[in-house]
């Protein structure tokens, strides 16, 4: 447990793992940005000027591995109270990742609705950017956006919002399979952690 220690700044934080969420935002913006440039700032270049713009961006966006990267981080970090037998009650775990996840989404869901009401049919017809407001807003589909339930298209009023959808429904079965794992092998992964 020593190394974790080492690790961990006197707020509790593991600074290498803030390290790489960092490297995998910067990651995430640095693919967003490739994905507008390469669909309309370069609409009128060269094949060869695109191919060569992708290539040397590519190795720095892998935004969907990142976001997994952060999927993956979060999973260990929500772990160790768990694995140092100091797990939270399964109603204190959820109502802190409503705090922190829900209640922040439903603000920006509420700002992208208000968006998609005041700029729909004036965006861009840029490929990428096009794919939000491309239609009036439906109802249905924010009340679906709100409950988190039934498959739907999370891209419509802002195409990051599929990382929080799966992160929030995550969160409200990771105690339990935690748990699990941790009855099937009871105290592995914390001698594991400590001999790391």
């Amino acid at each position: 447990m020593t190394n974790m220690q080492s690790a961990t700044l006197d707020r509790g934080r593991l600074t290498e793992l803030d390290s790489l969420r960092g490297l995998a935002a910067m990651s995430v913006m640095l693919s967003h940005f490739a994905i507008v440039w390469k669909n309309d700032a370069m609409s009128g270049s060269s094949l060869v000027a695109k191919r060569l713009f992708v290539y040397l961006l590519y190795p720095v966006t892998a935004g969907r591995e990142a976001v997994i990267l952060f999927f993956i981080l979060s999973g260990f970090v929500l772990s160790i109270p768990a694995i140092n037998l100091r797990a939270q009650r399964y109603f204190v775990f959820v109502i802190r990742r409503i705090f922190r996840i829900y209640l922040p989404y439903l603000a920006a869901l509420a700002l992208a609705v208000w968006g998609d009401i005041t700029f729909h049919g004036y965006i861009t017809q840029s490929v990428w950017l096009h794919g939000a407001w491309s239609a009036p807003v439906d109802w249905h589909l924010v009340w679906q956006h709100v409950i988190f339930v039934g498959h739907y298209n999370t891209a419509t009023f802002d195409p990051p919002f599929w990382s929080l959808v799966y992160e929030m429904r995550i969160s409200l079965v990771f105690p339990v399979l935690c748990a699990i794992i941790l009855t099937i092998r009871p105290g592995g992964f914390k001698d594991e952690v400590q001999q790391g």
